[in-house]
């Protein structure tokens, strides 16, 4: 997961350009917390893979074949892993910050019909997220957008009690509102789906 460092103050500093500080962004969770995330019979394994579900369900909406899928802060590239099994002819592209998991140096060089970005967003002040906004649209005017929004409610803050992941979302720059708001502005949504009342998984256009 992806998470953008020493780049903005509460104050909100002038926007400065994509490049600039996506090469600051580090990763705030090691290997281990996604090897747990995604384990058969964890809690949180659960929860992932069903936003992963919902997710492909939504890129396999459309009815089309052979899209370019685009997995923003893709992780561990589980997305990838998912749709492989599941022998999908959609081609995922794998872009993070972390070169070793990204199969791409420039997200902005991958001429993308889905752009997908699963609890990434959160991550960027309201001034980067509208940047990367304005890239995507640059890059395809008739983009399709997953975004898996987190939402930091009563069920989320019991369900991270008992995963023992109670700072899971300290590292958030904006939140749940703030977040659609700036989507809402930018795309048509077409689409939701809440996955156990912690994360709404939307697609837009």
């Amino acid at each position: 997961m992806l998470v953008s460092t020493g780049l903005a103050t509460k104050n909100r500093e002038k926007p400065q350009k994509l490049k600039q500080y996506t090469k600051t962004v580090e990763y705030q969770y090691p290997k281990t917390f996604y090897n747990k995330a995604y384990g058969k019979f964890d809690l949180s394994g659960v929860y992932f893979k069903k936003i992963i579900h919902e997710i492909a369900n939504f890129i396999n909406s459309s009815g089309r074949e052979n899209l370019t899928v685009l997995d923003f802060g893709c992780g561990e590239g589980y997305l990838k892993k998912y749709c492989n099994e599941k022998k999908f002819s959609h081609k995922i592209v794998n872009y993070d910050i972390i070169q070793e998991n990204s199969e791409v140096k420039e997200w902005q060089g991958v001429r993308f019909d889905v752009f997908v970005a699963n609890h990434v967003f959160c991550l960027f002040t309201e001034t980067e997220l509208e940047d990367i906004i304005q890239k995507i649209k640059q890059i395809n005017p008739n983009v399709e957008m997953i975004v898996g929004v987190c939402r930091a409610g009563l069920v989320s803050s019991i369900c991270k009690t008992l995963a023992n992941q109670k700072n899971a979302h300290s590292y958030n720059r904006i939140n749940a509102t703030e977040e659609i708001s700036i989507l809402e502005k930018n795309f048509k949504p077409i689409g939701r789906k809440n996955v156990f009342f912690m994360t709404d998984v939307y697609k837009l256009k």
